[in-house]
């Protein structure tokens, strides 16, 4: 691990403990990763704070020339902007991703809705899970949003439903039209 790696990785585990453990370990395997693209081509960075828009610059046509996933560039960019901001300079970073020419791409233009089988609904016994899936597949609820749902708190009036921030997910409130 290059000095810039491990001051990085300090950084992000030590200094800033903001994050779950998985966050904190993805966000550093990317930052070592870029420590040693870095290194690599011959900027010789000992410290986050010496980061500036040139090194930015370069990780992300690195990126791109490798071929990599629009995705796969963005979740790297998001660690180059935590680093920025924690250092003091976000302005090191561009605050747009199609500012770098890093495509917009949703992998299922369709979304990950299904369609509920009505066949097989019928046959459920239970009529509350009958009663979850139906708000699943018309308001597009979660999962646990449907198993906490109580239809006195939830009906704000006709036109919409209300979503305690304790039964959804992240703990946000949220309203639904109807």
């Amino acid at each position: 691990m290059s000095q810039l790696g491990y001051r990085l990785h300090q950084m992000v585990n030590n200094t800033h403990r903001e994050s779950s453990f998985s966050t904190r370990a993805t966000r550093s395997k990317v930052l070592n990763l870029a420590a040693n693209q870095l290194l690599k081509n011959g900027y010789r960075l000992k410290d986050p704070s010496g980061m500036k828009t040139k090194h930015v610059n370069y990780l992300v046509q690195r990126w791109q020339d490798e071929g990599l996933a629009a995705k796969t560039i963005k979740n790297r960019m998001a660690a180059l902007r935590w680093v920025a901001e924690k250092i003091g300079k976000p302005n090191i970073c561009l605050r747009g991703n199609d500012d770098y020419g890093i495509p917009r791409v949703r992998n299922n233009p369709i979304g990950k809705s299904k369609t509920l089988d009505m066949d097989k609904h019928s046959k459920i016994k239970s009529d509350l899970i009958k009663l979850s899936l139906r708000l699943q597949q018309e308001f597009g609820l979660r999962k646990e949003e449907c198993m906490k749902f109580s239809l006195s708190y939830a009906m704000k009036d006709a036109q919409t439903l209300r979503i305690k921030g304790t039964w959804a997910k992240g703990g946000k409130y949220r309203e639904i039209p109807i």
